[in-house]
């Protein structure tokens, strides 16, 4: 039987703890369903929005996975990161009111809508949202720029590894893994996140399953070992 996600409200939502202040009080919490009531559907390889489109709303994803990507001018894609349950999308149209990235589902997927056109009575009536979207600004930007930074300088199997436990960290917070897990996207992609190939990506998926990191069977990943892996991480930053 299919779930009717017309009636799920950000006050009776698993995930809003991850999408909204804890401070907001109930008073406010029921407030916001009524401006936040748009639930839409993306099938897989859909896009939510694409470079140059008109910023019309922000999305928080309530259930499934997206990548966002540049493409520049001669056709080239740059991968900036992969969104999940719980996490916004469409904070890059904040800049001059145009979606700078493109975001396509990597599976079906279900996100709530907040026009822009109500993100401006949100904050105004509902302070700790005001403060909150511009923490989670702040906060994807640097998570983001944390883990392209913590791998800038390291070889091909220790960016894959970071890039992996970081992805099962974000599952794990979300109770949907305990170091197990399916990437939802390709090695291309992933490559395009890191700056390796397919090549290298592929030979450093063996490496680390020969060093018993993990195992790998098609998408399904299992981090093992994991007091091995900080020594090995550790190790090498030094």
């Amino acid at each position: 039987m299919r779930k009717n996600y017309k009636n799920v409200k950000c006050s009776t939502c698993s995930l809003r703890e991850l999408c909204i202040p804890l401070t907001i009080n109930q008073v406010d919490l029921h407030k916001l369903d009524t401006l936040v009531n748009l639930r839409k559907i993306v099938k897989k390889g859909e896009y939510l929005f694409q470079q140059n489109d008109e910023f019309k709303s922000l999305y928080a994803v309530q259930n499934g996975f997206f990548k966002v990507s540049v493409v520049n001018k001669i056709g080239h894609e740059k991968v900036l990161g992969f969104n999940m349950a719980g996490e916004l999308l469409g904070l890059d149209g904040f800049s001059n009111n145009t979606h700078q990235s493109n975001a396509v589902a990597l599976d079906d997927s279900i996100v709530c809508v907040i026009k822009s056109s109500d993100i401006t009575e949100i904050a105004n009536n509902f302070h700790p949202l005001q403060h909150y979207l511009q923490t989670v600004l702040s906060n994807e930007i640097v998570r983001e720029n944390n883990l392209l930074m913590a791998i800038s300088n390291m070889d091909s199997e220790k960016k894959l590894l970071v890039f992996l436990l970081n992805l099962s960290h974000r599952y794990n917070a979300r109770q949907l893994s305990n170091g197990e897990f399916y990437l939802k996207m390709s090695r291309e992609d992933i490559g395009l996140y890191i700056d390796l190939n397919i090549s290298t990506i592929s030979r450093a998926f063996k490496k680390l399953e020969g060093r018993g990191f993990i195992e790998v069977s098609n998408k399904h990943i299992k981090i093992k070992q994991y007091d091995q892996i900080d020594t090995y991480l550790t190790n090498c930053n030094h």
